[in-house]
């Protein structure tokens, strides 16, 4: 079990050091004080027996005792010395007070001068940050470009969420091109050559073999190899491009892509849902081909300039 701190316990070390500086300072102004009063004493005195000597016009220039004047005169010589006196203290407060003066002006430029330091110093760390930022960004949109064009669906599948993610990224940087540009690539995907008849199984490849014939019909020597490659199991991967694409439409979108532009000019569509969406600028359906058991656009707003052909 600890002990009770006692009450009036010393404080941090920092605090103990700045009392004793404040103390210092005090101690110093009231020395100089003391040296100000004695010098001004000391002034006052000999300007008053310099002028009780003049008055006077003989004896010791240091003994005013010496010295026998009537009242009016030693009235004269203690107005003036009072006035010379004067005079010269204020000399010394208005040099002071110059010093003082350029001393707070040499601490403002000085300030401004940290501050000006202090301002760049920030902005080229801003800047440092920012460019940092948008090549980590730019590895990011590489790297999930390249998931989308694995041959695996797994892989092409996370490379729709990662896409999708950096989408949200700029976004919310407000940065619409680039947030755009992750947009299209999506878009782009659905707009690849796509045969629903062979998007859910596990074939990756097609040879279809015919006999050689001449351009008058007779058989010739041969035979005609036409290859057809198929991304495997590119149904799901599609599905979710267009799930994350309409989750990013509604309403309710943590981060909506309400703003930005659709292409799906050519694409097949399978089974498509949009219901629920808002566009607010560009989408275009021309060309595009719709297939599966429905396609639904229940409760779904265009409010931007639209095509929407259907072949």
């Amino acid at each position: 079990m600890s002990a009770p701190q006692k009450d009036g316990a010393a404080g941090t070390p920092s605090s103990a050091s700045e009392e004793a500086a404040k103390e210092e300072k005090r101690s110093a102004l009231l020395a100089w004080t003391v040296v100000g009063i004695l010098l001004t004493a000391g002034l006052s005195f000999v300007v008053m027996t310099l002028f009780v000597r003049l008055i006077h016009g003989e004896g010791s220039w240091w003994k005013i005792g010496d010295h026998e004047l009537a009242n009016g005169q030693w009235f004269e010589a203690a107005r003036v010395t009072v006035a010379l006196v004067a005079l010269t203290v204020a000399g010394g407060a208005a040099y002071l007070a110059y010093r003082r003066q350029h001393t707070a002006d040499q601490n403002q430029k000085t300030a401004a001068q940290t501050q000006r330091i202090t301002a760049q110093a920030y902005q080229l760390s801003t800047n440092q940050y920012d460019a940092t930022l948008r090549r980590e960004r730019r590895d990011r949109f590489t790297d999930a470009a390249s998931q989308l064009a694995h041959t695996s669906a797994a892989v092409r599948i996370a490379g729709v969420y990662a896409m999708a993610a950096l989408a949200d990224d700029w976004n919310v940087n407000n940065k619409p091109n680039e947030a755009q540009a992750c947009i299209d690539v999506l878009c782009g995907y659905l707009r690849l050559p796509y045969n629903p008849e062979h998007a859910a199984n596990h074939q990756t490849k097609r040879i279809i073999t015919t006999p050689r014939t001449h351009p008058d019909g007779t058989a010739a020597q041969g035979e005609i190899e036409e290859h057809f490659e198929y991304r495997q199991n590119d149904h799901e991967v599609r599905k979710t491009i267009v799930r994350v694409i309409r989750d990013h439409l509604q309403l309710q979108a943590e981060t909506s892509w309400s703003e930005r532009s659709f292409d799906f000019q050519g694409a097949v569509l399978e089974n498509l849902d949009l219901q629920g969406a808002v566009f607010n600028s560009t989408v275009s359906f021309q060309y595009t081909q719709f297939h599966g058991e429905r396609t639904l656009f229940d409760d779904a707003q265009f409010h931007g300039n639209r095509t929407g052909t259907v072949s």
